[in-house]
């Protein structure tokens, strides 16, 4: 951006006319840092406002300019504004004898110039008269708010750098670098009620609506490490919670081991052996069983205890992780979110800049660039800083202070159920029993034998049962089993005695009856024993174990893990929330701001006051957005107007004061406009509103970049004009997106928009098509003149020569693509000439043609100074003598 700012000061008002180095520099780098930027080393320009007495009187303050210490060149444009005093009646300019009165040959005006104008890289501009002598005013003449505006425009179109540039070449090649301007020009823009509209629309729906329901903030929406922080993500292993060795982890292990032990007790005693040789480990499985519970209770208690303690608001970070670690619980380090190595330090030189913060910078951008208004993007961060922040884990330590309902349900005395009264258990013993009496006596006697093993089986399984030494209770049918054994003896003896089937036949049926009544036994036991287990409700332990590790694990993270980076996180979240939640409020105060109460300057207030960014006497952390204006005078206030001329630079539609403006573009009162400028009439197309959006978003994006380069770096605000607060960032780009609208128009995209954003032509953020722009390009197709600045009694003092005068046209690169399509079939070869010669401006809203008409021989003067030796109460005698030509 080296060289790109025009520096404009009023040498009329002496606010603005320094005495000094230090008050120069510090003019020079307020409009520098007003534009973002820092004051180059080299190649300054400077548009210095004057009147024609000035231009000697102010010698001092053009040394001064003239000597700015810079590496580079210093670029002055001179713009003299006012008529020339024409001598008394027998009095001559310095330097020519007096002579007498001739009414044939008046007195001659002069233009005096200061030997330090007289460098190579000045050049000067007369303006006698910037309304280009209009006497349509009330009373036949011209209101100084009228004169005040045209200047203002005028003003606004030389400080463009591209046609700045373009002059100060053009006077190089006139005489003494001095000439007087012609000019016709268009304001391709909106029409001030349509920019109104469109303004207050875009920032309607760019500060979003506040209670409007937002959705919630959804983990996939999150950067990785942010849904971490947020609980969203992987939970530390229980590993990085228990310190190898501790009470915690010595009662967490040997309560898992008990329940291991158990399950491999019961695997044993369920096995169909387990009968026979199983009274051990059914001892043993009842007694682990009660070891998990007990471990379970006392790991329970141990770490509830801890936490409690440790969790006391009084009891500070460092005591609270000393209390978890007597017990063997420790907070696993953030490792992913520390500060990055060389990070730029915060002020005061403590700190570092975390990786996590800046993540919540980029999620907050993002969603700026994915068009959600700032109340979203506030709700949503506050949710975020929610979800972050730590918070004591009160009512979690709570719950595990209670009993542990897994290890009350688990008990070794439920009952140990062999057999059951039911149809089928008794249906099998009646079949076992007449399979084994169908062999007619004296076999059936042997029937008895199956019926031994069942019985003998079932007493085994009573002797056996894990709830013995518990004192549990057995269920074995035996009035049940007893009556079907009795009924299928008998029925099989009946069934024999009657068929007299074979020997091989009854030997067959009776070895089936023995199978079966091993097989009945084996499976019961089994079964008993699995239902008994499952009756323990020991399986429960291993779940209520993970349910205590869990909470351990909620707990730290909670409220002790990686507590200051996410308490910082969380701040600044909350903090940047609020700041754009400010913004919402101001829009909305902006948006119903009744526009009957606007000025003639379109602000609510004071008359003809001007804002400023970063000017003298204007401080935004000052602002508090209930129209707390600084006691301070404001720059372009009433006093310095009635001085000064300079306009308050703002035009009739001006958004009302919902936000401190910053305009320093043209502006015009009560839609009156100089004869050679003609108004905007475009009521917006169909992309307006779109870009109006997209530019605050990205004004929005920049500044808070800025804030935050400037935090990272520990570079103080103010010394670089960056924001010093987020609150200030987004104030500043909002002011910016309106400054740019009344400065430059919705046309040329501004510095701080996204290179890859596309943007409309001025049909579509317009509504208007590209033939008023030619008009104002080519003005002599229409047989439309320009109007001289200057009153039609000082014409004389102008070159009558045609072949001197110097023609400029100019236009905003961004209608550039639109005449270039229609670039010979509108105007033919004078179209293609225009294009060909046009100044093509990188920002602005004007279109038309400035003509430099160099003033005639002997109408400029040098006047040779030495400003040190001149007192300031004597200003006739800092003339030294002089030459003119």
């Amino acid at each position: 951006m080296s060289g790109s700012v025009v520096v404009v000061l009023d040498f009329r008002s002496e606010r603005e006319r320094p005495l000094d180095q230090v008050r120069l520099r510090d003019l020079v780098a307020g409009q520098w840092r007003q534009e973002g930027a820092a004051v180059p080393e080299q190649n300054l320009r400077f548009l210095l406002v004057d009147t024609p007495e000035g231009l000697t009187t102010h010698a001092e303050a053009y040394e001064l300019v003239m000597g700015y210490p810079t590496l580079g060149t210093i670029q002055v444009l001179c713009l003299a504004v006012g008529e020339l005093e024409t001598p008394p009646e027998g009095q001559q300019p310095d330097g020519e004898p007096p002579r007498e009165a001739d009414p044939q040959n008046p007195p001659a005006s002069r233009l005096r110039l200061v030997s330090a104008l007289r460098s190579t890289a000045v050049g000067v501009l007369w303006t006698a008269d910037p309304l280009a002598g209009d006497t349509t005013g009330p009373g036949g003449g011209a209101s100084d708010t009228a004169r005040a505006a045209a200047l203002g425009i005028l003003v606004d179109l030389l400080r463009k750098r591209e046609l700045f540039d373009r002059v100060l070449g053009s006077l190089q090649r006139c005489p003494s670098a001095t000439a007087a301007p012609a000019l016709r020009a268009l304001e391709h823009d909106l029409a001030a009620p349509a920019l109104e509209r469109a303004w207050l629309g875009a920032l309607t729906r760019f500060t979003g609506e506040p209670g409007t329901a937002v959705p919630p903030l959804r983990a996939q929406n999150l950067p990785a490490r942010l849904a971490e922080l947020a609980g969203e993500g992987p939970r530390p292993a229980l590993d990085r919670i228990h310190v190898h060795g501790g009470t915690a982890e010595r009662l967490h292990r040997a309560c898992a081991e008990a329940l291991l032990r158990a399950r491999q007790f019961h695997s044993e005693l369920a096995r169909p052996v387990g009968i026979l040789v199983g009274r051990r480990s059914a001892r043993q499985l009842a007694q682990a069983i009660e070891d998990s519970a007990q471990q379970l209770r006392g790991y329970r208690s141990l770490v509830a205890r801890a936490l409690r303690d440790s969790a006391a608001p009084s009891i500070p970070p460092g005591d609270a992780q000393a209390i978890l670690a007597e017990v063997g619980i420790a907070v696993p380090p953030a490792e992913d979110g520390r500060g990055r190595a060389g990070a730029g330090q915060r002020y005061g030189g403590q700190g570092t800049t975390d990786q996590v913060e800046e993540e919540v910078n980029r999620f907050a951008l993002g969603m700026l660039d994915d068009g959600l208004d700032l109340h979203t993007v506030a709700e949503r961060l506050t949710a975020l800083s929610e979800q972050i922040a730590p918070l004591p884990a009160d009512g979690k330590i709570a719950e595990l202070e209670q009993p542990s309902p897994e290890a009350a349900a688990v008990t070794v005395a439920n009952a140990f159920r062999l057999a059951r009264a039911r149809p089928g258990s008794v249906a099998s013993v009646a079949v076992l029993s007449l399979l084994g009496s169908i062999w007619p006596w004296p076999g059936t006697v042997l029937t008895l034998f199956p019926l031994a093993i069942l019985f003998g089986g079932q007493l085994l399984a009573v002797r056996a049962r894990p709830n013995r030494s518990r004192g549990g209770p057995v269920a074995t049918a035996a009035f049940a089993q007893s009556t079907a054994a009795a009924l299928g003896t008998a029925g099989g003896w009946a069934l024999g005695h009657t068929v007299q089937p074979p020997s091989w036949l009854g030997f067959t049926t009776l070895l089936l009856a023995t199978l079966w009544s091993v097989l009945l036994i084996a499976v019961r036991w089994a079964r008993a024993v699995d239902d008994w287990w499952e009756g323990t409700c020991v399986e429960r332990i291993g779940e209520g174990l993970e349910s205590v590790d869990r909470l351990v694990v909620d707990i730290v993270r909670q409220q002790w893990w990686a507590a200051a980076e996410r308490t910082r996180t969380a701040d600044g979240a909350r903090a940047l929330a609020g700041a754009l939640r400010s913004a919402v409020r101001l829009g909305a105060v902006g948006a119903s701001q009744d526009p009957s109460a606007q000025d003639e300057w379109g602000e609510t207030g004071a008359p003809g006051t001007e804002d400023r960014w970063g000017a003298e006497g204007w401080d935004l952390q000052g602002w508090d957005g209930d129209d707390a204006w600084p006691d301070e005078p404001w720059p372009g206030d009433p006093s310095e107007a009635a001085t000064s001329g300079v306009p308050g630079q703002r035009r009739n539609a001006a958004p009302s004061g919902a936000f401190p403006t910053h305009e320093e573009g043209a502006a015009y009162a009560d839609g009156c406009s100089p004869p050679w400028l003609d108004q905007g009439g475009g009521e917006g197309g169909p992309e307006l509103e779109r870009t109006l959006l997209g530019d605050l978003a990205d004004a929005t994006a920049d500044a808070l970049r800025r804030h935050w380069g400037a935090v990272d770096h520990g570079v103080p605000a103010a010394a670089n004009g960056h924001p010093a607060t987020a609150d200030e960032a987004v104030r500043r780009g909002i002011d910016a997106v309106h400054r740019q609208l009344h400065r430059n128009g919705v046309l040329p995209a501004p510095v701080f928009a996204r290179r890859d954003r596309s943007r409309g032509d001025s049909m579509a953020l317009l509504g208007v098509g590209p033939h008023r722009v030619w008009e104002a390009l080519v003005p002599e197709s229409a047989g439309r003149r320009l109007r001289p600045l200057c009153s039609p009694a000082q014409l004389a003092l102008l070159s009558r020569d045609p072949t001197a005068a110097r023609l400029l046209r100019f236009a905003p690169a961004a209608v550039r693509p639109v005449l270039e399509s229609d670039r010979s079939g509108r105007l033919g070869g004078d179209g293609e000439a225009a294009l060909d010669d046009a100044v093509w401006m990188s920002s602005g809203r004007f279109v038309g043609v400035l003509e430099l008409t160099p003033l005639r021989s002997g109408t400029v003067q040098t006047v040779w100074t030495r400003a040190d030796e001149v007192a300031q109460d004597q200003p006739e005698e800092r003339y030294r003598g002089g030459s003119s030509w």
